[in-house]
């Protein structure tokens, strides 16, 4: 926090100099309207709340997960009959029997075809999903009172599209002479965002490429006197991964953490934040330890949740 005596804050109870925060996380929207009931009611909550204690909310950052994807294999195998040969049974954690989608008989048994039809409906029911999240983020954002350009979300591990047609041995991360990395995929990997993407473009918040001009997922961005990194924690893994650890593609990611350090992260006005779904120690040790130079910038991230807003000077 900086030296707010300088900024003209006398206190901290000055609230007409100082502004608001709001981190979100982990949302885990369907297109069931029990959960976007359930959704609606708990941010009602914090809106409520924020307006008994007179808060109010200048930029909102969401570190991901905004909808759930871990019942979508087995929703799609239970309604298309040629995939309910992959649902088996199975036991929870309390030992009640459950039914889920099998995905190394998947993997294994089904043929090219029928992994690029499932891969279709994947893509779809997460279209639907996002569709409901739009709706539910634009009524919480409508009552917070938050302009799309002061907003920022990143993509989180429910968020992204898996397909089963990609071959992990086809993803890569190899190191140069010069002590870079280079991340290479399969096209199709290309668009294992594109309905997030899609999304952030409907709502036009501040990292979507509709607002940025952008044709490719935008990973920097300025909200007022915010200066933000996105940091995606959701590429493929290639297969040499280290367990434990995200791949957020180094070679892109390092090329954006050398920026840390130049003029435009340093005015003297301007607060840098990394927003990532992760938390920084399950990120890939390559961009990881290039990260700790700059280890006085905040980084936000699904768990590390401020409690109702965080006051920036």
């Amino acid at each position: 926090m900086r030296n707010y005596y300088e900024r003209g804050v006398k206190s901290v109870n000055d609230m007409s100099t100082l502004r608001y925060l709001l981190h979100v996380s982990d949302f885990h929207l369907t297109e069931d309207k029990a959960t976007k009931d359930h959704a609606r009611a708990a941010l009602d909550a914090v809106v409520n709340k924020l307006k008994t204690s007179e808060i109010h909310i200048d930029y909102l950052v969401h570190t991901g997960d905004i909808i759930d994807s871990s019942d979508i294999y087995y929703k799609i195998a239970k309604e298309n009959p040629e995939f309910k040969k992959y649902i088996k049974a199975d036991k929870d954690e309390n030992g009640k029997r459950i039914f889920v989608f099998d995905n190394n008989s998947f993997i294994s048994q089904a043929t090219p075809g029928e992994k690029t039809e499932f891969d279709k409906l994947v893509k779809k029911k997460m279209e639907t999903r996002f569709e409901s999240a739009v709706e539910v983020l634009r009524d919480f954002i409508s009552k917070l009172n938050v302009a799309p350009g002061n907003i920022a979300i990143c993509c989180g591990n429910h968020d992204v599209l898996r397909p089963f047609s990609i071959n992990i041995n086809d993803v890569r991360c190899k190191k140069n002479n010069d002590d870079s990395w280079k991340y290479t995929c399969p096209k199709l990997a290309e668009g294992i965002f594109t309905p997030f993407e899609s999304f952030l473009d409907e709502l036009n918040v501040a990292n979507s490429r509709s607002r940025c001009g952008a044709t490719k997922p935008v990973s920097y961005c300025m909200i007022g006197n915010l200066s933000v990194f996105i940091l995606n924690t959701n590429w493929i893994n290639h297969s040499k991964q280290k367990a434990g650890y995200y791949c957020v593609n180094c070679e892109h990611a390092n090329a954006v953490l050398e920026n840390l350090n130049s003029d435009k992260w340093q005015h003297r006005d301007t607060l840098n934040i990394v927003l990532a779904h992760k938390p920084l120690y399950e990120i890939c040790e390559n961009p990881r330890l290039p990260y700790k130079r700059y280890i006085e910038t905040p980084f936000m991230s699904n768990s590390l949740l401020s409690e109702t807003a965080t006051s920036l000077i």
